[in-house]
């Protein structure tokens, strides 16, 4: 007994142990948290975000020169990150978690405005867009045409000639002494003549200033981006057909697979009829026969109405199509007479109906014999026994549809469909420019640039 409840002790105190050593560190990890929390990284992503708005004006302000920004006021000229791309005026620009940036939302736009430019920079990355506009003065695109020269400061100003003072005029000269006479040694020599100044020369006229102009030339760049269409409705395996899924060899075309789908595969159409109508109509039927000796190459018939025999060609004329039911004569027998519907157009139908027949007509060529027996006809060397039929006229009810109406059955079955879709691409056409002294400029036209005869001062 003694031995059991020590193991007992023993267990129950390594449990709770450890229950306590679990619960001290949780308090210690929470310790931690609250000691030292959590950065804020957002000023972190603001600055990559605003070094990469700074990076793409500088590379736009170093693209767009005096020849490429815009001439008139409130004229724009834009370029966009895909541009600036293609013309490797910077490097793939992209956000804080390593996503490129939208290259057609982000664009450099330069507005010229009265006494300015207005250069906007849009940025639009995945979870942030924003936009900073700068104004540009004269002296910020290009000083040396603002800033007057000392040449155009002195222009116009004529120069000032500066006269010579006139030089003290010599007093009298004494008279030259006899020489006899002692020499006075009190009176000065005579002192010499000053010489005449020098005249103060004619200033010099100001020379006309050499006028240099600069030709204009441009050349087409075009830009190609791509895109994916929009899915396409689901498509139909047809039989035997075999659909390869994913992208083709090109990566121009991939293919999903959608899976069976109900489709009407074909419409059993027929027609009720609604409103009908009693008519009476000819019909001749066969009321008997008899054999007789006769031509070979001929039919024979002999009528009830009058009881004469012919000798008859038979002609089959066909399918014809009628407006109303036809009605047998003696000479024209119409068999297989149908209603036809096919020319109505909305579900009921009473004024589009016709009928089709079969047409028989037979050819009298002469009255011949009216024996029931023997030969009735000998005028040609080849005979035979023919069977001549007894033709009986009677009059025929029939009913003739007025109304009819469709009833449309359509049959369905599941038919495997995948969907697809493509590769676009769209090009946009800019218009670069440079301007050049030389107004047949190697240099330019080998890179494509061509004059188009327009000129200014430089």
């Amino acid at each position: 007994m003694k031995g059991e409840f020590e193991m007992y002790n023993e267990s129950e105190f390594s449990i709770k142990g450890f229950l306590l050593k679990v619960i001290l560190v949780i308090l210690f990890v929470f310790l931690l948290m609250w000691l030292f929390p959590k950065p804020n990284l957002e000023p972190l992503y603001d600055r990559i975000f605003n070094e990469n708005i700074i990076e793409m004006k500088e590379a736009a302000k170093s693209y767009f020169t005096v020849e490429r920004l815009p001439k008139e006021v409130g004229d724009k000229v834009k370029l966009t990150l895909d541009e600036m791309l293609d013309m490797k005026l910077l490097l793939p620009i992209v956000d804080s978690d390593g996503n490129a940036c939208d290259k057609r939302e982000s664009y450099v736009e330069i507005i010229k405005t009265e006494t300015e430019y207005l250069i906007k920079v849009n940025l639009s990355c995945t979870y942030k867009t924003d936009y900073i506009i700068e104004h540009m003065g004269c002296y910020d695109i290009c000083p040396d045409k603002c800033v007057p020269t000392e040449e155009e400061k002195n222009e116009g100003k004529k120069p000032i000639a500066v006269k010579p003072k006139n030089p003290d005029k010599p007093k009298n000269p004494d008279k030259p002494k006899d020489p006899d006479k002692p020499k006075d040694p009190d009176k000065p020599k005579d002192p010499e003549k000053p010489k005449d100044p020098d005249k103060p020369k004619d200033p010099e006229k100001p020379k006309d200033p050499v006028v240099v102009y600069e030709y204009r030339y441009t050349k087409p760049h075009t830009t190609t981006s791509s895109y994916w269409s929009d899915w396409s409705e689901p498509i139909p395996i047809k039989k035997n057909e075999t659909i390869e899924y994913g992208y083709n060899s090109s990566y121009t075309i991939e293919r999903q697979k959608v899976g069976p789908i109900k489709v009407i595969v074909a419409y059993d159409v027929k027609w009720e009829v609604v409103e009908s109508k009693t008519e009476t109509r000819q019909f001749q039927y066969q009321a008997g026969t008899y054999k007789v000796t006769a031509c070979k190459d001929y039919e024979y018939i002999k009528t009830a109405s009058n009881n004469k025999t012919y000798k008859v060609v038979k002609v089959n004329e066909g399918t014809k199509k009628f407006d109303s039911i036809p009605t047998d004569t003696e000479t024209v027998k119409y068999t297989n007479i149908t209603p036809k519907y096919d020319a109505c157009l909305g579900e009921t139908c009473s004024d589009h109906l016709y009928y089709t027949a079969t047409v028989t007509r037979y050819k009298t060529i002469e009255e011949v014999s009216n024996k029931t027996s023997g030969t009735i006809d000998a005028t040609c060397s080849n005979l035979e026994t023919k069977t001549v039929p007894v033709i009986a006229t009677v009059e025929q009810k029939v009913i003739k549809p007025t109304k009819v109406k469709k009833i449309v059955t359509p049959y369905s079955m599941m038919i495997d469909h995948y969907r697809q879709r493509e590769l676009k691409y769209t090009s946009t056409t800019t218009t670069l420019e440079k301007w050049s002294t030389n107004s047949n400029d190697k240099t330019l036209i080998a890179q494509g640039y061509k004059a188009t005869g327009q000129k200014r001062k430089k």
